[in-house]
C-alpha cells in the first residue's frame, strides 16, 4: 500500500488525529525546537476502566486477534505514533501481552508493558491497560538533558532549571454540539486538527509545520507493533531493523 501510494502521487494518510492534540503537538515542538536538549528517557503509563468489565461493549474486532484487535492496535499504535514523531524511530523492544480481564473464547490483549530504546539512543517505558477499574491515570514525560516535557490533565508542560512553563494553547474548538458522550476539547481539536490539514492540502497543497502520518509512518509503527507481539511470544528482547521488520 505505502509503495503504491507512492508510486501513483496521491494523497495517503493515517487516521492517528491525536498528532493534533495540542498537548501532543506542544511536545513535539518544544523537543524539535530543542527545549529539552537531547531526549533521554520516556516514560508514558496510562490505565482505563473501558475494558474492566467483561461485558464492556467496544467494537467486536477489538477482542479478535485475527481481525488485529488488542489494546496494543487500538490504542497503543496511536502512542507508538507518538512517541515515532517526538523520538524518531524506535530500536529495540521487549515486551509483554496481558489479558487482565478474561472474555468468552480468549479474545485479544487489554494491556501491555514494553522497554524500549529509540535509534537515537533514548530509552523508556510503556505501559497500558484498560481494564482497571478507578478513575483513569495517564503519565507521559520526555526527560532530556536540558529539561523535561509532560503532559498533566491535558495540557503539555517544560520543566527545566528556569521553573515550569505552560505550554499549551488553548484547543480551537472547545466545544461539540450534538454529542452522544462528552468529547474532550482536546479530541475535537485532534479532529478538526487532522481534517483541516487535508482540506488545504487538497485545496492548494499548503502542508504547514504540523504533518499527519502518511502510510510509511504507519508501516514503521506497525513493524514495532510486530516486534513487540514477537518479544511477548519469544521472551526475549527484538530489534527492528531500519525499513524492515524484527
Amino acid at each position: 500500500m505505502t509503495k503504491a501510494a507512492d508510486a501513483a502521487g496521491v494523497v495517503a494518510l493515517v487516521g492517528t488525529e491525536f498528532r493534533w492534540d495540542p498537548a501532543v503537538e506542544a511536545v513535539r515542538a518544544a523537543i524539535a525546537g530543542g527545549r529539552i536538549g537531547r531526549p533521554h528517557t520516556v516514560t508514558v503509563v496510562r490505565s482505563y476502566p473501558i475494558l474492566a468489565d467483561a461485558e464492556a461493549g467496544a467494537p467486536g474486532w477489538w477482542f479478535d486477534p485475527a481481525r488485529g484487535g488488542g489494546w496494543l492496535r487500538a490504542n497503543g499504535t496511536h502512542l507508538l505514533d507518538q512517541l515515532h514523531l517526538w523520538l524518531g524511530p524506535i530500536a529495540e523492544v521487549s515486551a509483554t501481552l496481558g489479558q487482565a480481564v478474561p472474555r468468552p473464547g480468549g479474545g485479544a490483549d487489554d494491556g501491555y508493558g514494553v522497554l524500549l530504546r529509540t535509534a537515537s539512543g533514548a530509552v523508556g517505558i510503556i505501559q497500558e491497560c484498560a481494564a482497571v477499574w478507578g478513575a483513569p491515570v495517564e503519565v507521559t514525560r520526555v526527560a532530556g538533558t536540558a529539561g523535561t516535557v509532560s503532559i498533566v490533565d491535558g495540557r503539555a508542560h517544560l520543566e527545566t532549571a528556569d521553573g515550569t512553563h505552560d505550554l499549551s494553547a488553548a484547543p480551537s474548538h472547545p466545544d461539540a454540539a450534538d454529542s452522544s458522550r462528552p468529547w474532550t476539547a482536546a479530541e475535537i481539536a485532534a479532529y478538526t486538527g487532522l481534517a483541516g490539514w487535508l482540506y488545504r492540502h487538497l485545496d492548494d497543497g499548503s502542508t504547514g509545520e504540523q504533518r499527519p502520518a502518511t502510510f510509511a509512518d504507519g508501516l514503521a509503527v506497525l513493524r514495532v507493533v510486530e516486534a513487540i507481539q514477537a518479544s511477548a511470544e519469544q521472551g526475549h528482547a527484538v530489534t527492528i531493523t531500519p525499513g524492515g521488520g524484527p
